[in-house]
């Protein structure tokens, strides 16, 4: 049954966002150990969404959330959320779109080449 089921749950998490958009991002993923579950909250987690939002969004409780959370945070060897998704990004496992989000909705975060 789980055979049958895996290619429309991963087609749907692909539809949803919530899965690597490239084969790239999906073999950077399983480098590093994370469940398809994990990616999917680290690329809401890189949209600015809470534990709380994270979990009415996965129909998960927000302690499973922060279960994951401390997986992604282990896995990637970092302590924070800012942190996990940077290091996302550093490895290839987030698309530059997301990063887009968080400029747009943070611009002081935004770098300048010219130091300033």
């Amino acid at each position: 049954m789980a055979r049958l089921l895996q290619p429309i749950l991963t087609g749907l998490a692909h539809h949803l966002g919530l899965a690597p958009a490239s084969a790239e991002a999906s073999a950077q993923s399983s480098r590093y150990g994370l469940t398809l579950r994990e990616m999917a909250i680290l690329t809401l987690l890189s949209k600015g969404l809470t534990a709380e939002s994270l979990a009415r969004r996965l129909n998960i409780s927000p302690r499973t959330v922060e279960k994951h959370l401390e997986h992604i945070y282990r896995k990637l060897y970092v302590c924070d959320r800012l942190m996990a998704v940077q290091r996302a990004y550093e490895l290839g496992l987030l698309e530059p779109a997301a990063a887009t989000f968080l400029q747009n909705q943070h611009p002081e975060l935004e770098t300048h080449e010219d130091g300033e």
